[in-house]
């Protein structure tokens, strides 16, 4: 990332002079999506509250090439001199992407008894990433197995990180834009702790699927949500010396 043309720094609260310009160069081979946080709120419509796009709802609004985004905040601003220390040193979280395939925990869903040998076959295969994918869920390459009868199936609900095998011969996880419910068969669901891991796949990524039971699932969570707790904490002290608005919080 640079701001007015200088290497800054990622995972970490910055300071941008107003007229300066921030640019984000992200590795996309590694992960799809960058985050930027800003200290107030963007100027422009709303659907339900939401500036966020949902072509659903016709509310297609989107950030393009040479889009304009106007900042409303009450952040007055702090000088820091190119030789000064940072401002912040936080205990972030910072992801690591593996170049080879990417690990999912998923645990096993009410779906997997229909279909017999499809645990060992999904835990013994890769799967990839295919440009068919959206944020409504990924498409992945790879061998699945359908149920022996054709007994219809009575809709259900959907939870985020759901693996569903459709009609189709694929693999499909399910995301937070999904349909509420469904009737194909759901044989897992991705672990919580996994979710981010899946948001940062693109096409060409290979996925392998590592079935754990309920509880392994929630301490790795609870250890990740630790992890926020604790940089929440760092936080709000770190803005409450500076004399910042408090942005959260502090995490109990």
């Amino acid at each position: 990332m640079t701001v007015a043309g200088s290497a800054a720094e990622s995972w970490t609260p910055l300071v941008v002079r107003a007229g300066h310009e921030v640019r984000i160069r992200g590795d996309m081979s590694r992960g799809m999506r960058s985050y930027l946080a800003i200290n107030g709120a963007l100027s422009t419509e709303r659907l339900l509250g939401s500036a966020a796009p949902d072509p659903r709802m016709g509310f297609g609004q989107r950030v393009v090439p040479g889009s304009r985004l106007l900042l409303e905040t009450a952040f007055a601003g702090r000088v820091c001199g190119p030789f000064a220390a940072p401002l912040f040193r936080l205990p972030v979280p910072v992801p690591s992407f593996d170049d080879g395939p990417w690990v999912v925990d998923v645990v096993a869903a009410h779906g997997i008894r229909s279909i017999p040998g499809v645990r060992e076959l999904i835990e013994e295969s890769a799967y990839v990433v295919t440009p068919r994918s959206d944020h409504v869920g990924l498409r992945l390459d790879g061998p699945v197995l359908h149920p022996d009868t054709d007994t219809e199936i009575v809709s259900h609900g959907v939870p985020i990180g759901a693996l569903q095998i459709p009609h189709a011969d694929e693999l499909i996880v399910l995301g937070r834009y999904r349909s509420l419910t469904a009737g194909y068969p759901i044989v897992g669901v991705a672990s919580r702790a996994s979710l981010p891991l899946l948001g940062q796949a693109g096409p060409g990524r290979e996925l392998r699927f590592r079935w754990v039971d309920r509880e392994t699932s929630l301490r790795r969570l609870a250890r990740r949500e630790s992890e926020v707790h604790a940089l929440a904490n760092a936080v709000a002290g770190a803005f409450d010396a500076l004399g910042f608005p408090a942005a959260l919080p502090a995490a109990n």
